[in-house]
């Protein structure tokens, strides 16, 4: 990841890093700015309660699969 790019721990990421290898020196601005905004939404989605399960979860099966649990939990809930 380059100084610009916000830095996320490998534990956090939502989603694999992009190939970066191809990309024009435009493509590259424009990635930079949408990984920030990426970044930003993430976090204001947790902070609303959004559960995020990270790409790199060791566990990504179990992790999804509580998740559809607890989502179904609340729908039940809210009925």
């Amino acid at each position: 990841m380059s100084r610009s790019e916000p830095s996320v721990p490998e534990r956090q990421r939502v989603l694999p890093i992009p190939d970066r290898s191809r990309l024009t020196r435009e493509q590259r601005i424009a990635l930079r700015t949408l990984l920030a905004e990426r970044s930003d939404i993430l976090v204001e989605l947790r902070h609303a309660g959004v559960e995020v399960v990270a790409w790199t979860d060791p566990d990504i099966d179990v992790a999804m699969r509580l998740a559809a649990l607890r989502q179904r939990r609340m729908r039940t809930v809210r009925r």
